[in-house]
């Protein structure tokens, strides 16, 4: 179509561009209309010059989704992308995590209009962008930190997968909608936030609108928030916007052709065009995003200010910029003289020091709010900030050397573990700190499904890399023995727990929740028959060694006597072969009172039914040792690879501190007939002869 021919419309604020709708542009969409045979148009939450955002009825999931509806013309590879990094892979958790904070690829398909076929695609929706929910406006320091936390990784998991996102700002980290949003029918969505705002469009020449051109303008739906409004449940972003994302391992992005906004975009760019952008680019890019999420201000300036300018603060903030790039650098002098001093034109523009802008951006903005850094935050951040925005990108930190820095790790990593914190959707609580949530009403989009089922509990995969784990049998003590084996054992496999949540009746814990690492794989279980002799050998011997470095590597609490035993946290053990806890709790049993709990449970489930009752105590096994023991070893609670390697231990509830004959005992219990020739391997493979007969005979009674 011709300049000539392109139809003018009368101006409408805060809408796109109305002759952008036109063969090979914008498809005209309606409050109302249904695409792809399930999605209801709701409302818009947004634009951009090659594409509308609506916020739309998924009637199939019922939830809300972000449809995605690009111009005819054009072909984004930011699906791809999407589709890309959410596939299954094999890294570390230390970045997998962050998955969790980019968009959920949802649903691709194509739609034909007036102006063409049309590419979309849904993701997970959101509210507002942090630049609009920040402007002029502070986040608590809480909020800040778990904020920074969640982008930090979403970009660590980014680079993982191989991918530089290319365009990271306030504007393109999206915040979350409330936890109970797809609750809402469209009539109640409309009288919780208002009703579509349209205005009608009119062409310039007053002549009729043409079929190719909705008769309305639909200003964007804001569902946001104020920054200082924000507590730590509203702190869910997600990094967005990957039309400028690239794989440096499949194409080269030159930083001739870098469109990071001026203020965010790293130097190199500038200095060196010709030379492929790497992931140090966005290192550069997501510093000044930490910097704005913190402070009042932008470490440079966000004004519509010339590219010398912002070279020139630069060199202000950060210092003098690396020889060769300031003789490349055509307009110096405007800014600077021989010596680097600021000429007399500058001077009056000049911007503070990196250390300076600390005090006048961020930190007289929060001491006003009483909510400013302590000194040691302040030196760890500037620090963490110099080393980000280093001019050379080789001197320029990892996305996991910043998750590891001491700013993230001691100050903003803890905050988004607080109570009531949700990650993913999925509440994160210390005990008794947080009015539980109905685990049905948790904010995911993630289809969850049941992974395994017992009497007491249950484990849910609700995100790509998170499961959780929920029920009466959930208790703080398999909490804590994880962590024991974290801190003191780290060679065992053993997921991470990312939260936790208790409900307590007088002190007990009797309903609980852990939210922890999806580990891919399947159990010993389902994978024993696939072995060979060879592997059934091995993957026994493995075991054994994990028993043996649990042994030799958790040492036993102080207050705990050679002979004694006890679980983890102190509380009464679960385990049903020493009873209900009606009689002495086995906070610390010597080896006597161990036979004896047994016996008595053997005696009051049958009296004097069996002859022999009386004879099982003097049966039972001695032991004056006391090892760290798992307490359920067993091919359901370990996971394997397709090599058939270990790749984590499950079910810790039982753990403590108990005779040296009591993990072989707990492996040889009645079990699951596809498990007795695992047990037969085992017996094989022990490393030591222990005789467990009367337990044998006592289980016979009792189970």
């Amino acid at each position: 179509m011709s300049e000539q021919s392109i139809i003018k419309y009368n101006w409408i604020p805060e809408v796109e561009t109305l002759s952008s709708y036109r063969p090979g542009g914008y498809h005209p969409v309606m409050i109302g209309d249904i695409l792809h045979d399930r999605y209801v148009i709701a409302d818009k939450l947004g634009f951009g010059g090659y594409s509308t955002v609506w916020l739309a009825r998924d009637t199939h999931q019922n939830q809300y989704v972000a449809l995605k509806i690009n111009m005819s013309s054009t072909h984004t590879r930011e699906a791809q992308i999407l589709r890309a990094v959410a596939a299954p892979t094999k890294v570390p958790l230390a970045t997998t995590s962050g998955v969790s904070w980019i968009p959920q690829f949802l649903d691709e398909f194509f739609v034909e209009g007036p102006n063409g076929k049309h590419s979309c695609y849904a993701v997970n929706p959101a509210r507002s962008d942090l630049r609009e929910t920040s402007f002029s406006r502070l986040f608590s320091l809480e909020v800040s930190h778990a904020i920074a936390y969640e982008l930090v990784l979403a970009v660590a998991y980014l680079h993982s997968r191989g991918v530089v996102h290319g365009d990271i700002h306030l504007g393109n980290v999206l915040v979350r909608p409330p936890s109970d949003f797809d609750n809402l029918s469209i009539d109640e969505l409309h009288a919780e936030y208002g009703e579509p705002e349209t205005v009608p469009i009119t062409r310039c020449d007053g002549e009729p609108l043409p079929p190719n051109c909705p008769a309305e303008a639909v200003v964007p739906l804001y569902l946001g928030k104020h920054a200082a409004d924000f507590d730590l449940n509203d702190a869910k972003i997600t990094l967005s916007d990957f039309g400028e994302a690239f794989s440096p391992d499949t194409e080269e992005r030159l930083g001739k052709d870098c469109h990071t906004p001026l203020p965010f975009r790293a130097p190199e760019a500038r200095f060196e065009p010709d030379k492929p952008l790497a992931a140090s680019s966005d290192i550069w890019s997501l510093a000044t995003a930490l910097w704005e999420i913190i402070g009042m201000k932008a470490v440079f300036s966000t004004d519509f200010v010339s590219p010398d300018e912002i070279i020139a603060q630069h060199n202000d903030v950060l210092g003098p910029m690396p020889k060769e790039w300031l003789e490349k650098w055509q307009a110096r002098p405007e800014f600077f003289d021989d010596s680097g001093a600021p000429t007399e034109g500058y001077r009056r523009k000049q911007w503070s020091t990196l250390d300076e802008s600390l005090e006048t951006s961020i930190q007289q903005y929060r001491r006003e709010d009483g909510n400013e850094m302590g000194p040691g935050e302040a030196r760890a951040f500037i620090e963490l900030m110099r080393w980000m925005l280093s001019y050379r990108p080789s001197d320029r930190p990892t996305a996991e050397q910043v998750l590891g820095s001491e700013w993230l790790s001691k100050w903003a990593r803890p905050d988004l573990m607080k109570p009531g914190k949700k990650l993913g959707g999925i509440a994160r609580s210390s005990t008794n700190k947080m009015e539980f949530d109905d685990p049905d009403e948790y904010d995911i989009t993630f289809p969850r499904r049941q992974i395994a089922w017992q009497l007491g509990s249950e484990v849910i995969q609700v995100q790509p890399t998170l499961i959780l784990k929920k029920g009466a049998k959930v208790r703080p003590s398999e909490m804590a023995a994880m962590n024991l084996i974290h801190k003191h054992a780290p060679s065992i496999p053993v997921p991470s727990i990312e939260g936790y949540d208790f409900r307590y009746r007088d002190g007990d814990a009797y309903y609980g929740e852990l939210l922890m690492d999806y580990i891919p794989g399947e159990t010993l279980m389902t994978a024993w028959a696939k072995l060979d002799d060879q592997g059934k050998g091995r993957i026994c011997q493995n075991i054994w060694d994990i028993v043996a470095t649990m042994r030799s590597s958790v040492p036993r609490p102080e207050d705990l006597a050679p002979g004694l035993y006890r679980t983890v946290d102190g509380h009464p053990s679960y385990d049903p072969l020493l009873g209900d806890n009606n009689d002495v709790a086995p906070r610390e049993m010597d080896d006597e009172t161990l036979r004896t709990r047994i016996w008595r449970r053997y005696v009051a489930t049958n009296g004097l039914s069996y002859k022999d009752g009386a004879s099982v105590k003097d049966e039972l096994p001695h032991s004056d040792k006391s090892v760290f023991t798992h307490g359920d070893l067993a091919p359901r609670n370990i996971m394997v690879d397709d090599a058939g390697r270990i790749t984590a231990v499950l079910d810790w509830e039982y753990a403590g501190w108990y005779p040296d004959y009591w993990e072989y005992m707990q492996m040889m219990k009645f079990c699951d007939p596809l498990e007795y020739e695992w047990q037969r391997w085992m017996t094989q493979t022990k490393p030591e002869p222990w005789d467990i007969s009367a337990f044998r005979k006592a289980w016979r009674v009792l189970f």
